[in-house]
């Protein structure tokens, strides 16, 4: 006599559930916010030290941006925001002139090797060569007009430099899925404690 085996109706049978990638916990917190406070207030009032505050200025931003892309993004992003702040609270010397445009050299690079790694050549990206098409007109009618030649062509030096290390910082991090949330609140919230500092004080 032929036993049949009694298999129970399960639909969940052979069925695993997905599994889900570990939550990330969040960096926006009020502890990483002041940190990044009195990291930005170090960096920046350093420069009223005059062309050695400028050096030790340039010298950590540097090696942030060797660090990491991450580092490289805060790097650029304070070089920026120091050059436009008032200068009663920050000293601009030739060692600052020198290092702004270093620092955009740098950030491009290594925004340049890490976008290489992850995505092969980053020359085959359709706003690479719309900047290098825009610079090229720009250079050209530079010397055309000639006026002030030399100073118009470091002036786009800098700007295609600048915009360069941007466009690739941002593709960098969007793929990476970095979250600089926290970065980007403390640097508004400095800018807004030192607009209010200057008007208590007069500065301007």
């Amino acid at each position: 006599m032929q036993q049949h085996r009694y298999v129970p109706h399960d639909s969940n049978i052979g069925y695993s559930k997905p599994l889900t990638e570990a939550v990330r916990p969040s960096l926006f917190t009020w502890q990483n916010i002041l940190l990044n406070l009195v990291l930005i207030s170090f960096l920046v009032f350093i420069n009223k030290a005059g062309m050695p505050g400028n050096a030790i200025f340039y010298g950590i931003l540097i090696v942030m941006a060797l660090k990491s892309s991450e580092g490289a993004l805060k790097a650029l992003s304070l070089s920026l925001m120091a050059t436009t702040i008032n200068q009663a609270f920050v000293s601009l010397s030739i060692v600052f002139a020198v290092g702004r445009m270093v620092i955009l050299f740098v950030v491009a690079w290594r925004f340049m090797l890490d976008l290489s790694k992850m995505r092969g050549d980053f020359m085959r990206r359709g706003y690479v060569w719309l900047l290098f098409g825009f610079c090229a007109v720009v250079a050209i009618g530079s010397v055309m007009n000639g006026y002030f030649v030399v100073v118009s062509l470091l002036k786009l030096m800098a700007f295609s430099a600048g915009v360069f290390a941007i466009l690739l910082g941002a593709d960098v991090v969007r793929i990476r899925s970095s979250d600089l949330t926290c970065w980007c609140f403390s640097m508004i919230v400095f800018c807004v404690l030192l607009g209010l500092v200057g008007l208590v004080t007069g500065v301007g």
